[in-house]
């Protein structure tokens, strides 16, 4: 969950970890999402020459104006085959968002996520406010409901 203003969005993450033997059922996330994380590894040039096959099937599976946010992971590593500025050109091509991260020592990664729920929620606020979910019990005290 994080706090966008007054606003809570929950995250349900899926990581396929860029694998074809995934790519068949990530074609069903993509229809159910609001938000894309579509990350290389800037130590991995060929990661990096996949992103444009995924942004392909995003493109022909998600619904219309997803938010998607590229994301270049182990920013740390000293051995760096993809610069930032190829990574920030890719991004810009496309329309995207784009930070280097490391999920080692954490930098960019709140950051990461916060930018694609504050995404999220201007692309599609207004809907997601709109729904409402069913609740297992009744609510007795609405006075102590925290919705």
């Amino acid at each position: 969950m994080i706090d966008i203003g007054a606003t809570r969005i929950k995250l349900q993450i899926w990581d396929t970890a860029g694998q074809e033997k995934y790519r068949s059922i990530v074609q069903t996330y993509y229809k159910g999402a609001s938000g894309i994380i579509l990350a290389y590894a800037v130590d991995d040039r060929t990661s990096f020459m996949n992103v444009e096959k995924w942004v392909k099937q995003i493109q022909n599976d998600a619904i219309e104006n997803v938010v998607v946010v590229l994301v270049g992971n182990k920013c740390d590593l000293p051995n760096r085959e993809v610069e930032v500025t190829e990574g920030q050109r890719l991004a810009d091509k496309y329309g995207m968002k784009f930070f280097e991260t490391s999920a080692t020592s954490g930098v960019n990664v709140k950051e990461t996520f916060f930018r694609l729920g504050k995404e999220i929620d201007t692309q599609f606020g207004d809907q997601l406010r709109r729904v409402r979910l069913p609740r297992k019990e009744p609510i007795v005290n609405l006075t102590s409901c925290i919705c």
